[in-house]
């Protein structure tokens, strides 16, 4: 088992594994303060209204399996008639006026990601962009239930993509993963082995991709 202690969590998609990691630790009850609506969509946990604020130290488990939403609390919304992909290429690095390896790695450049979206459009799908904001998370576990797949770059939502159960998880990358394991190796180590474990496919930069559906 691999894991790591962080002081706080600020990132959906760690508050995501977290209570992974807590569930299959055995934990039912929660009193720690996480992103609206996180805890409203796990089976058969609680949790206190009097909770705290980030005074922990949270242990990430990158050998957890992830626990299935309850599909009973997903809200519905509307979606396309036709086979449709959700996508989301916004991450938390988007808007960073640095060019650490983080933005380097998971900032896809417009030019990719239109690439991307044209390769499953030409696979028949149409696609519904969940990223910004748009919709809540019970919308968006709803508007991903429907879909055949979750397609976008390296963030919360292909996390949350696999708790709700989708049929496939394509994530992107805008480097090599040559040059990932060199500038991002602890991430290599960590999320790339969850994800995987999880049934994340890992798409790196290169212009003849071969998507597997």
């Amino acid at each position: 088992m691999i894991s790591q202690l962080r002081p706080s969590i600020h990132h959906l998609g760690d508050q995501i594994i977290w209570v992974n990691s807590e569930i299959e630790k055995g934990r039912t009850h929660f009193n720690v303060e996480l992103t609206d609506g996180v805890y409203d969509l796990f089976p058969n946990i609680n949790w206190c209204a009097e909770i705290i604020r980030y005074n922990s130290l949270f242990e990430l488990n990158f050998g957890c399996k992830f626990t299935q939403f309850n599909q009973e609390k997903f809200t519905e919304c509307q979606i396309p008639e036709q086979p449709y992909i959700t996508i989301q290429f916004d991450t938390t690095q988007i808007n960073s006026t640095e060019l650490t390896p983080e933005v380097k790695a998971y900032v896809i450049s417009d030019d990719f990601r239109n690439f991307i979206i044209k390769r499953y459009q030409q696979k028949g799908f149409e696609v519904v962009d969940i990223g910004g904001m748009k919709y809540s998370l019970s919308e968006t576990a709803y508007i991903m239930s429907k879909s055949k797949g979750h397609v976008g770059a390296s963030s919360a939502f292909g996390v949350f993509s696999r708790c709700v159960g989708v049929e496939f998880t394509h994530i992107y990358y805008n480097c090599s993963l040559r040059e990932y394991m060199q500038i991002l190796p602890d991430h290599f180590a960590g999320y790339l082995q969850l994800f995987s474990l999880n049934g994340i496919r890992h798409y790196f930069k290169d212009e003849n991709l071969n998507i597997c559906i």
